[in-house]
């Protein structure tokens, strides 16, 4: 896999940039604060890193960056992974990435849309990018780890592992939060607010029949009376209204009258509907005195809504219901942890069996790594170096195995070791180049930024081959401040800054022939100097 182009467009203080990307090693340079940094962040943003809206520049309220990737005839592993997103390489095996940077940031892949996180999952494994700054993570044991687990263990290995592992940390908080809910005082509480509903036994709609009860009972006497008089005024009236109609109906065959017959039959119809409409309903009223078992059953009700917050009985019975199902939920848990915690040992057996098959395939990669290793800090001039890699078992799992590592060396050949974090920052930055180049993993490509800064002289002459030597294989990129580096390169880009008025601008080009011989120069201290230039020369020819 490579890169074979990428565009920037209003990013930062680049207006435009269109670059072209060949394999082999490739040098960028430019004077400190040229914006070579620049370049290296458009890369890491290309790679999913995150965005912001001061990235874009002054020319547009949105910035662009896209770079086409070539999809190697190797690369099977990673066009499935794009065929599982439906993304299809076109007809020259390439894919577009594409982000707008802005007020919203979108990115996108051949014109789909995706995250920016997706692309780190998508070309991590096959794209990477090492700095001077990675020295500080070499100290963590976590990274070391990680170091010789990449030449160590299969894909396949740590798939499975981190998959037991994931379900060990799910079993495991599970079976806390088990235990957190297993609360002896809350089953008691449960007990006894559920027996004292089970003796209670509410009824759907018992509170406002009981309430109707004793409301009619307290106020029996004062209905019979209202009734009696009601019904013996609607008699009277009825009777009234019979004689009327009769009346009306009389005046009506003498003379005309128009509606009032009509109107006087349909109030004296309406007022014997009432009148029997109301002995209806004063018949099923229940005016019996209510005893003190009901008014007491109506205060035990009233205290009992009160107590669980509920309106009426249908809440209360619902309340009964969820605190039945809720203890009978916290009796299962003794159960269902004893159950988890089979399951859980049953999966840490399986577990530590993996994590043996991970520590004997680490122990037999040590040796190897320490040779090859050991062979690369030789060649930058760690010429008394010995180099160990430390692996100690744990008693507990952990996210890595039962194994923790550590880098060891001497630098003068004899006594004791010593962790890395006591060497110097060229040692640092020399052990950090050998650990990426001993990856001999083919087609990828690998952006170095300044990982040779602390390197100077015949040193950086013999990494920048080694880096050459690499080159053969993978598509790698070297931001460096040393011409001795910049001149093994295949192609060459300079990074150069200018200013218009107040504007700043930086622009990337490729130099050949007598512009990257000036630029040797200048990377020396002066591109106009007789000897400089004679110096980049030989330095070409070498």
């Amino acid at each position: 896999m490579k890169i074979r182009s990428i565009v920037l467009r209003n990013f930062l203080i680049i207006q435009k940039a269109d670059i072209d990307l060949d394999n082999g090693l490739t040098a960028v340079t430019g004077e400190t604060g040229s914006g070579k940094s620049l370049f290296v962040e458009a890369v890491k943003l290309l790679l999913g890193g995150k965005s912001h809206k001061g990235m874009v520049g002054p020319w547009g309220k949105t910035g662009e960056l896209a770079a086409i990737i070539e999809i190697g005839e190797k690369d099977a592993a990673l066009a499935e992974h794009l065929a599982e997103i439906a993304i299809e390489p076109d007809e020259e095996r390439c894919v577009t990435v594409r982000r707008v940077i802005g007020e919203k940031s979108l990115t996108y892949l051949n014109d789909s849309p995706v995250s920016a996180q997706s692309l780190s999952g998508l070309f991590g494994e096959w794209m990477e990018i090492s700095s001077q700054f990675e020295n500080r993570e070499l100290f963590r044991p976590e990274y070391q780890l990680a170091v010789l687990d990449a030449f160590a263990l299969s894909d396949k290995l740590k798939a499975e592992y981190a998959a037991q592992w994931r379900k060990l940390q799910a079993l495991r908080g599970e079976i806390e939060l088990l235990k957190k809910q297993d609360e002896p005082a809350r089953r008691d509480y449960l007990e006894f607010q559920i027996k004292e509903l089970d003796e209670f036994r509410p009824k759907a709609g018992e509170d406002e029949r009981l309430k109707q009860k004793i409301l009619l009972s307290e106020n029996r006497k004062k209905l019979e009376g209202l009734i009696t008089k009601s019904d013996e005024s609607l008699q009277t009236v009825t009777e009234a209204l019979h004689t009327a109609d009769r009346a009306l109906a009389e005046m009506s065959r003498i003379t005309d009258i128009g509606d009032l017959p009509a109107r006087a039959s349909s109030a004296l119809i309406e007022c014997r509907d009432i009148q029997r409409t109301l002995r209806a309903a004063t018949g099923r009223m229940d005016l019996d005195d209510a005893d003190e078992e009901l008014k007491g059953r109506y205060d035990k009700l009233g205290a009992l809504l009160m107590k669980h917050g509920v309106r009426n009985a249908e809440g209360l019975i619902e309340r009964h219901l969820a605190m039945k199902k809720e203890l009978a939920e916290l009796i299962r848990i003794p159960d269902r942890v004893r159950e988890l915690n089979r399951e859980f040992f049953a999966l840490k057996s399986e577990a530590e069996k993996t994590a043996h098959k991970m520590r004997k395939a680490r122990l037999k990669t040590i040796a190897p790594l320490e040779k090859e290793l050991t062979g690369y800090l030789l060649k930058f001039g760690m010429e008394r170096i010995v180099f160990k890699v430390v692996v100690t078992q744990n008693e507990e799992l952990s996210p890595a195995g039962l194994d923790t590592v550590r880098f060891m060396m001497n630098t003068i050949g004899s006594g004791e070791l010593y962790p890395i974090k006591n060497l110097s920052g060229g040692e640092l930055s020399r052990l950090l180049l050998a650990l990426k180049l001993v990856d001999n993993d083919a087609g990828r490509f690998i952006l170095f930024d300044e990982i040779d800064s602390n390197i100077g002289g015949e040193i950086a002459a013999r990494a920048a081959a080694e880096l050459k030597e690499n080159s053969k294989f993978n598509q790698i990129l070297v931001v460096t401040h040393f011409p001795q580096t910049a001149a093994w390169a295949d192609a060459h880009l300079v990074v150069e800054k200018s200013a218009d008025g107040e504007a700043m601008e930086s622009t990337l080009h490729t130099i050949q022939g007598a512009q990257r011989v000036r630029e040797l120069a200048r990377m020396m201290g002066d591109s106009g100097s007789k000897e400089n230039i004679k110096a980049a020369h030989k330095l070409l020819e070498r």
